[in-house]
């Protein structure tokens, strides 16, 4: 506890010779002694702060170690080209999925370059995960109890195949597969731009999701249903059909590469 206290009050020290010495510099200025002005001024600091050094040197020391936590990364850094080659066995209701880490891309630490922190037990594939859901995020080229209020819009060409409707209380476009509830049913929300003017606008999409029927054969993982969701940017939204079996693919390829 000494030597810390030591180590720790010396910026503190320094801090009050070169503020000494500045005083002695201006004392020449004017004519005066400077030593005596200089050491007079160290004498009278340490005097009057004394009993503040250690309080002082404790926050040093704690700022100090709480810097050091946050730019040392805590665990192994994964590097992009080492993250193409690995994938996290995770497990949604009995039904496995192998994730590639790159699918991860909120875990990526741009300041690092890496992933940062993933088990090495995950890494090597020896660890499966049990989880309430799989979330990705890719890079592109709400159906509640709302029928009530939804105001019947001509059907867009810019989203093919979909029923439109105008929600007047959320102020959003809402587009459906079908006007009845079904599992099959496919929802898309579209705040309105007119009024919401964000700088990236975006829709959001809920459907339901099965795996592929051989996949259920091969897998053993008959009646398995899963709720999928995601967003996508609204310039995109008339390539809707295109993105949705793409993404259905995508957890198709993560349950057949799963062990």
């Amino acid at each position: 506890m000494l030597t810390l206290f030591i180590i720790w009050s010396l910026p503190i020290a320094l801090g009050f010779i070169l503020l000494g010495f500045l005083v002695a510099r201006a004392a020449k200025k004017r004519g005066k002694n400077p030593w005596l002005w200089g050491s007079l001024t160290v004498v009278l600091i340490t005097v009057v702060s004394w009993q503040q050094i250690p309080t002082w040197a404790a926050h040093i020391f704690l700022r100090g170690m709480a810097m050091k936590q946050l730019i040392t990364p805590q665990g192994k850094i994964t590097t992009l080209a080492e993250a193409k080659k690995i994938t996290i066995r995770v497990s949604v209701d009995g039904v496995n999925f192998d994730v590639p880490l790159v699918y991860d891309f909120r875990g990526y630490n741009q300041q690092l370059h890496g992933w940062v922190g993933v088990p090495q037990g995950q890494i090597e594939g020896k660890e499966s995960l049990s989880v309430d859901y799989v979330e990705v995020d890719a890079l592109l080229p709400d159906i509640k109890n709302t029928f009530g209020r939804l105001q019947r819009q001509p059907d867009s060409p810019e989203v093919p195949g979909l029923l439109h409707y105008y929600d007047s209380l959320g102020k959003a476009d809402m587009y459906f597969s079908h006007d009845y509830p079904t599992d099959e049913l496919i929802s898309i929300h579209c705040s309105d731009e007119k009024i919401f003017h964000y700088k990236s606008p975006s829709c959001k999409a809920e459907t339901s999701y099965r795996p592929a029927p051989d996949l259920v054969a091969a897998k053993h993982i008959e009646g398995a249903i899963f709720h999928l969701e995601y967003s996508l940017p609204s310039q995109y939204i008339s390539q809707w059909r295109e993105i949705d079996r793409k993404l259905r693919s995508l957890f198709d390829q993560f349950i057949k590469n799963a062990t």
